[in-house]
Parts: C-alpha cells; sequence; structure tokens
C-alpha cells in the first residue's frame, strides 16, 4: 500500500483510536474470545461495555481461531444462541436472515 496510506491507518486507526469511548458506546452484543494473553483489561472492559460476553479458549495461544477452532466455534454459537433473541437475526429467525 502506499506510505500514506499505511501512515494513516497507524495514526488514526491504531493510535488515534479510543477503546473507552468505543466500548461505552457500544449496545450491541460484543463477544470477546481470550486466549490468555495479556492484551485486554477484561475487567474495565466489562465496566464499560455491559453488553461483554467473554469466552477463554484452553491451550492456546494469540492464535486460537487456527489452533483450537472447535472451542472458538462453540463459543460463537452459544454466544448467537444467548445474545440474539429468536426472531432478531439469528440461526431460528422466521425471516430466514442469519
Amino acid at each position: 500500500m502506499p506510505r500514506h496510506v499505511a501512515i494513516s491507518a497507524w495514526e488514526n486507526g491504531f493510535f488515534g483510536w479510543d477503546t473507552a469511548v468505543a466500548a461505552t458506546a457500544c449496545g450491541a452484543p460484543f463477544l470477546y474470545t481470550d486466549a490468555g494473553t495479556p492484551n485486554v483489561d477484561l475487567d474495565r472492559l466489562a465496566a464499560l461495555c455491559p453488553t461483554l460476553l467473554v469466552g477463554r479458549t484452553v491451550g492456546a495461544g494469540h492464535f486460537h481461531q487456527l489452533e483450537v477452532p472447535d472451542q472458538v466455534n462453540a463459543m460463537i454459537d452459544r454466544f448467537v444462541a444467548v445474545a440474539l433473541p429468536r426472531g432478531a437475526g439469528g440461526r431460528d429467525d422466521p425471516a430466514g436472515r442469519s
């Protein structure tokens, strides 16, 4: 990518990102799959975002979706079942949306 695009992405998308503001504004169901890597303060995130659900994988690192996909997929399935009420676009939506 062009240098100016890369620099802009880092400046605005990484350094300029305010996680607290985004988490506080989040009203949608939010699933965080955690592999135990120390890259987020889950207690603070839960305090800022009451819709947060956390799933923790076992026996994997940062790329847990590749290392233990059965665990991650089960978490996503459970999240969809719990966080999306029937008829709201979830798997059991009679309109067929998913």
